[in-house]
């Protein structure tokens, strides 16, 4: 067998400008045939056409671009476009060296990472219980009536009590960075990361981006999409091998396991509550929010870096989810208070061939979540060493002023107020795109562009959730197994021979291409589709036919392999949405004329206005499945 067919394992760079691609963990060598590393039968290479690479090919776009309309200074700043894409190790090095130091390579890399403790915020717990919302908090809760119709009294008792419950919380809230056990986890990372994945890819140009991000001396706030459990690990992982500071990362409380609750937060991890104002009694918790705002304000403060998950939980469907602002609220009110200067914000794609946790078909069928235990944790990571998950791509944007931001949209002209007719219409889905298009009017819009109104705040931090999520949502590669499951699912649902599926797959690879999004992969066609097939296991059947010893391959059409086939499909959907919604739209607007009979001497004819409202009514009828600008 030829050594092409491994082009996953070492990344082809033939179509690069520059041959800097390499890999962290190199999990499979070129030397390796597939029947050696168990990964699939050396019999399966089939005799389909080699595809020749276009020129299209060869062109890789620059994801994540700024917004020229939000933030366009920020969109000139220097770009990094050089076309490599590299987790580094540093291999190439060790193999000049001894003996013993390329047997010790990883334990020689993690002591060079630049992480010690002065990087670190510092008497976090004290600032925030000396902070004067805090004190403020304490007593007004100290003075609550114990029964309703009494009184309020301020008993020092009372108020000792409630500073520590305070401290108590701020026990589970605030984290304890070690770097020692991040250096540790990052020796552990490599071995872990190496022995279940293919290699983790990223853009060498963004990776310079962030660096000189760091060099501004504000805080930087990572907002990447949340597919697996994994990419809690994975940002910091990243950011540690290129020696930059590990960011705090907030955690649900769903998380606060015994050992690994500690771990976490050794890692930098924080832990808070998925509903942030509601306490045990049902009533808003004005201690937990001053706790928890005064807790972001002072990291910002001391210019440290934030991950926050804007979608709150896993995608259990393979779309971006919708957005849970509630702890941008709490950066954009720092920014507003003038905790910080200002915030550079970086949305984080992530894409993966398969996912660690595999599916989630048991709670797509309706059954519910099980929680999470450190039973759950080992089992898991236990299964993950028995298998190999492909390759993993994170993509940075490129960062952007929160403060030019929320300037611009300061800036923007207030829209005519909505008229007496149009206020009493019924809030129903086909009228308010159709108002905002006719008039140039939303029901929401506030009247005031003022930062301190607080329909204006609202206003401001649901755009800001959705444009971050969108952006982070495009810049996520497509990967080998999104259009080989969506191929499969959508348009051979009975099957096809391997050389078809070869080159429909070379086909939607140049269109992702051309709508300037990047792939996740590299190589011939054939062998990237046999990877990916592999990847998909029991959804895929394989059959042997008798004509030119070719293979005929199928999709599983049972309940769950359908959900997990449409969960990975998923991942290719931000790059055809556009022209989905326009097909739809067009086609609903035809087939109304058509039924009404006013198709006329000109059927092909459709006005341009009818359709906009088309497509914007459908885009607000989806606005609940996915993030969409059109």
């Amino acid at each position: 067998m030829d050594e092409t067919a491994l082009s996953l394992g070492t990344i082809d760079v033939s179509y690069l400008s520059t041959s800097a691609e390499c890999s962290i963990s190199r999990c499979k060598h070129s030397g390796e045939e597939w029947g050696e590393c168990n990964s699939r039968p050396t019999f399966f290479r089939s005799a389909t056409l080699k595809w020749k690479e276009t020129l299209l090919s060869r062109k890789r776009p620059f994801v994540g671009r700024c917004c020229y309309v939000c933030t366009p200074q920020s969109r000139v700043r220097r770009l990094w476009t050089g076309l490599c894409l590299a987790i580094m190790h540093s291999c190439s090095v060790m193999k000049y060296r001894g003996w013993l130091a390329r047997r010790l390579c990883y334990v020689l890399f993690v002591q060079e990472r630049d992480v010690h403790k002065g990087m670190f915020a510092k008497n976090l717990t004290e600032n925030v219980l000396n902070n004067s919302r805090v004190q403020k908090a304490i007593v007004d809760e100290a003075s609550e009536p114990s029964a309703p119709g009494s009184f309020a009294q301020t008993d020092p008792k009372a108020i000792n009590k409630v500073k520590k419950k305070a401290r108590k919380i701020l026990q589970e809230m605030v984290a304890n960075v070690s770097p020692a056990l991040i250096r540790l986890t990052g020796w552990v990372l490599l071995k872990l990361f190496n022995s279940f994945f293919w290699n983790i890819q990223i853009h060498r140009g963004q990776i310079e981006m962030v660096k000189a991000a760091t060099e501004m001396n504000l805080p930087l706030i990572f907002l990447p999409v949340h597919k697996s459990h994994i990419d809690y690990l994975l940002l910091t992982f990243i950011l540690f091998c290129h020696n930059i500071k590990a960011p705090y990362i907030a955690a649900g409380n769903n998380l606060n396991i015994p050992i690994f609750s500690t771990l976490i937060r050794k890692l930098g991890g924080f832990f808070i509550r998925r509903k942030l104002d509601q306490s045990p009694d049902g009533r808003k918790d004005f201690l937990y929010r001053a706790l928890l705002y005064v807790h972001i304000e002072e990291l910002l403060r001391q210019q440290q870096f934030l991950e926050i998950f804007l979608e709150g939980t896993r995608s259990r469907s393979g779309k971006t989810s919708g957005a849970r602002a509630g702890l941008l609220s709490v950066v954009v009110d720092a920014l507003f208070s003038n905790a910080t200067p200002d915030v550079l914000i970086i949305p984080v794609g992530i894409s993966y061939d398969r996912i660690i946790e595999g599916h989630y078909n048991s709670e797509q069928l309706g059954k519910p979540k099980k929680n999470e235990s450190l039973w759950s944790i080992a089992r898991g990571v236990f299964r993950m060493l028995r298998k190999n998950y492909g390759c993993v791509r994170v993509d940075f944007a490129q960062p952007f002023s929160l403060k030019e931001y929320v300037n611009s949209q300061s800036q923007k002209p207030v829209p005519a107020p909505l008229s007496l007719e149009q206020a009493l219409l019924p809030a129903i889905l086909p009228s308010r795109p159709n108002d905002t298009v006719d008039e140039g009017t939303e029901a929401s819009v506030p009247n005031s562009r003022d930062i301190t109104s607080e329909p204006f705040r609202r206003e401001l931090i649901s755009n800001l959730a959705e444009h971050i999520l969108f952006t982070a949502n495009k810049s996520c590669a497509v990967m080998s197994t999104h259009i080989v499951a969506c191929l499969l699912l959508y348009r051979h649902r009975q099957g096809t021979d391997l050389s078809r599926l070869v080159e429909d797959f070379f086909s939607m690879k140049e269109e992702v291409l051309a709508r300037d999004f990047d792939l996740g992969f590299s190589g011939n066609s054939d062998d990237v589709v046999m990877h990916a097939i592999h990847l998909l296991g029991n959804c895929v059947n394989i059959t042997n036919t008798s004509r030119n010893n070719e293979f005929f391959i199928t999709p599983s059409t049972t309940i769950p392999a359908v959900f997990e086939l449409n969960f990975y499909s998923n991942g290719i959907l931000h790059v055809f949405i556009k022209e989905a919604i326009i097909a739809c739209s067009l086609h609903a607007v035809q087939s109304r004329r058509y039924r009404n009979g006013t198709n006329g001497a000109s059927p092909s004819l459709i006005s341009q206005e009818h359709l906009v409202r088309k497509a914007a009514s459908l885009c607000y009828l989806l606005s609940n499945e996915f993030t969409v600008s059109l």
